[in-house]
């Protein structure tokens, strides 16, 4: 999963930081504090963040609802989340098409695992994907 920070009160204007979590389940110690990122049954995701490295105690719990996964709507004023693991993009892709005589709008809905028209409106969490597959290779162990 990968969740773009931004900063607080700008309405997702301003980045500020850029976080890949895993969605296995497990608690990934940090420094003095954990993260649990769980993607659930309801294809929502749920993100622990424990007061320790074991997770055993929780300072902060979100859950984030499947319909604003790759979405690219501010969550709280100040996330973006995108996932590739069992979620479907909600994005939406246009492209036009110009001829001499006539002029082709084509809306693609964008899932995973398929094939789509692509726009810039699919950058975002195809580079989720791509972040996300090279963390899971880097940290399933």
């Amino acid at each position: 999963m990968l969740t773009e920070m931004y900063v607080e009160g700008a309405n997702c204007s301003t980045l500020d930081s850029a976080i890949v979590y895993i969605l296995d389940g497990k608690c990934h110690t940090y420094s003095d504090f954990g993260i649990q990122a769980t993607l659930n049954a309801n294809k929502s995701i749920t993100v622990h963040q424990g007061v320790n490295g074991t997770c055993s105690e929780t300072d902060n719990s979100e859950e984030i609802p499947s319909d604003m996964i790759n979405s690219d709507e501010c969550i709280e004023d100040s996330m973006k989340v995108y996932s590739n693991f069992g979620v479907e993009a909600n994005t939406t892709t246009n492209s036009t098409t110009n001829t001499a005589n006539s002029t082709t709008n084509t809306a693609t809905n964008t899932t995973a695992g398929s094939t789509s028209v692509a726009s810039t409106s699919a950058v975002a969490p195809t580079i989720a994907i791509l972040v996300s597959m090279i963390a899971h290779t880097i940290f399933a162990h």
